[in-house]
């Protein structure tokens, strides 16, 4: 879907922000641009929609050279959020959402079904005719993704879209985008500085330092066999906790208990991880929970059982860390 082929990107004032990147990120995935601040990542974004064009070497979307399309063209089919949103505020909810469209020559009732859609999708159908202003934080964040899926584009591009959010919101979007993705089927680059933010939304994580890639990998494989030094710092202080949002309950259905459904108001799905579900039992109080993977119901996970394995998983990294 995007490939970068021996790609540098040198500025005027002599910074070299790109060395020599070689990446596919395949269709469909959420790949998930790890660096600290000057790592490169937003500039390798950037190269993708020629918001940024490289100095050398070849950016390839949909199988086209980025450098050989118009960049109206280009940009048609990419959506993009930002962390600071960028809403119009002499525009509605429904117009924000609807531009894209509208640029693009839809019609009219094509916008607002689209629009509407959109809207349900967010669960802000009530903000429809507001304006900016009267939405709050994560709602103006939510109505910047739905205006970055406002043409329907194959491929999203967000540059830490959550960074300005206070942290309950900021989680609540992370899920809310990260299935929304999924469900939809687009292609995802997600630019952070957060590992955990990183794990979280990517189903492959690029781990970048001043302008070179150091290792592109699964969340797992990042966390647990960090290629060289550089990687292993990056995640050393956190490695516990990582490992616990990368065990998903779909990698412990062994945990689970095969009993009748239960309808206790609250869930827990195959794709939330250790720590997710400890949480939700912290919330609720509840000594067992209903686990399921869409409409299907797999079992019953006690909250006795889950403390026993993540108790399992940090005397096992102790080991790993005193050897």
């Amino acid at each position: 879907m995007i490939f970068f082929e021996g790609v540098s990107k040198h500025f005027q004032d002599g910074l070299s922000a790109v060395s020599n990147l070689s990446l596919n990120i395949e269709k469909g995935e959420t790949l998930a641009l790890l660096g600290r601040s000057g790592s490169g990542k937003t500039t390798i974004m950037k190269m993708i929609n020629r918001l940024v064009e490289p100095s050398s070497g070849n950016v390839w979307v949909d199988g086209q050279d980025i450098m050989t399309t118009s960049p109206i063209d280009l940009r048609r089919k990419i959506g993009y959020s930002i962390q600071s949103i960028g809403l119009f505020p002499h525009l509605t909810v429904c117009e924000n959402i609807g531009l894209a469209p509208k640029l693009q020559g839809w019609n009219v009732a094509d916008i607002e079904e689209r629009v509407d859609h959109l809207l349900a999708l967010i669960g802000l159908e009530e903000v429809k005719m507001r304006y900016p202003h009267e939405l709050s934080g994560g709602q103006k964040q939510r109505v910047g993704v739905a205006r970055a899926l406002g043409a329907d584009p194959p491929i999203i591009l967000m540059d830490e879209p959550f960074g300005a959010l206070d942290p309950i919101t900021r989680r609540e979007l992370q899920e809310e985008c990260q299935q929304l993705f999924s469900d939809l089927g687009k292609t995802v680059v997600f630019v952070t500085h957060d590992v955990f933010e990183a794990v979280l939304m990517g189903d492959r994580v690029a781990l970048l330092d001043q302008g070179s890639l150091i290792q592109l990998s699964s969340p797992e494989e990042l966390i647990e066999n960090p290629h060289n030094e550089i990687a292993y710092q990056f995640i050393e202080h956190h490695r516990f906790q990582l490992s616990l949002l990368t065990q998903t309950l779909k990698k412990r259905l062994k945990l689970l208990q095969t009993k009748p459904q239960q309808d206790l108001g609250y869930k827990l799905t195959t794709r939330d991880s250790l720590i997710e579900a400890l949480d939700l039992f912290k919330q609720t109080g509840q000594n067992s929970l209903p686990v399921f993977s869409g409409k299907n119901y797999y079992g019953i996970l006690r909250k006795d059982v889950l403390l026993d394995e993540i108790i399992d998983l940090l005397m096992r990294e102790k080991q790993e860390v005193a050897c």
